[in-house]
């Protein structure tokens, strides 16, 4: 059996990368505008097809073609990410007008990405390649990382702005064992709790298992008492409420550090 699996690579910020994932922003507002203004109009939406084929066609002005600047099936990716998006909200439209006490409010059009901001990129197995442990990129990117995958069934690669760095996806399928179907009275117990972050009980052990949080408490305490440190030292000398660079990477390392620790322990109690 086949199964999809993601390996995630953190690093820190790259210029380049910064460069396309800025462009890729452009072209997600880009595409966003002339749907929304179909929508504003009461005309048919533009297909993801008809989309591509809009902004595959240069524009005498240069600052407009995000397209051409983007490697191409990492362009379509985009203009596909914002149909995507306002099939989303299509979908939720019509669900709240059957069941508006679902909803807080009534579902909007989805936005624009922030002016200075940074949307993702997304590469096909075709545009990728992994060679003896090394991530290999579009030229363009002129970009490789390590990896611990080697001979993988590879599908995508996905680079996210965390607004301090980047986390790479690499997206691919792993074949495993089917799962043989469980014994009736062979039953397990999982409750998560603060104190303990899993306390375990089965019907064969007598007794159970407890994984204290003692480890995840004492990450959350530095990361509160650091960020409030920054935040006092932002209050004092500007209005702007926004997260600082430094905060940034701090909530970064934060999610990092419990992710790796809920990883790990998820996979010890599967095996």
């Amino acid at each position: 059996m086949k199964v999809k699996r993601t390996e995630q690579i953190y690093i820190g910020e790259n210029e380049t990368i910064s460069k396309l994932c800025h462009i890729s922003k452009n072209l997600y507002n880009q595409t966003n505008y002339v749907l929304k203004q179909q929508f504003i109009k009461k005309e048919k939406l533009s297909s993801y097809e008809d989309l591509v084929k809009l902004f595959q066609t240069p524009s005498e002005n240069d600052e407009e073609n995000n397209y051409q600047k983007l490697p191409a099936q990492t362009a379509q990716w985009t203009i596909r990410k914002v149909r995507e998006a306002w099939s989303s909200f299509f979908k939720a439209l019509k669900e709240w007008k059957k069941h508006p006490e679902k909803f807080t409010e009534m579902p909007k059009p989805p936005k624009y990405k922030d002016k200075h901001g940074e949307f993702l990129l997304i590469f096909t197995n075709q545009q990728c390649k992994i060679e003896e442990g090394i991530l290999k990129f579009p030229k363009i990117m002129n970009l490789e990382v390590e990896t611990r995958l080697n001979d993988v069934d590879l599908r995508e690669v996905r680079i996210i702005p965390q607004g301090v760095g980047y986390i790479i996806e690499i997206v691919y399928m792993k074949e495993i064992e089917d799962i043989a179907k469980g014994e009736p009275h062979r039953i397990m117990g999982i409750d998560i709790g603060l104190r303990n972050i899993v306390t375990i009980g089965d019907s064969i052990s007598r007794e159970g298992i407890a994984v204290k949080g003692g480890v995840l408490k004492s990450i959350n305490q530095y990361y509160n008492k650091e960020n409030a440190k920054l935040k006092s030292i932002n209050d004092r000398q500007n209005k702007d409420k926004r997260l600082t660079k430094r905060q940034k990477r701090l909530l970064v390392k934060r999610n990092r550090k419990i992710k790796d620790i809920m990883h790990k322990l998820s996979k010890a109690i599967v095996q």
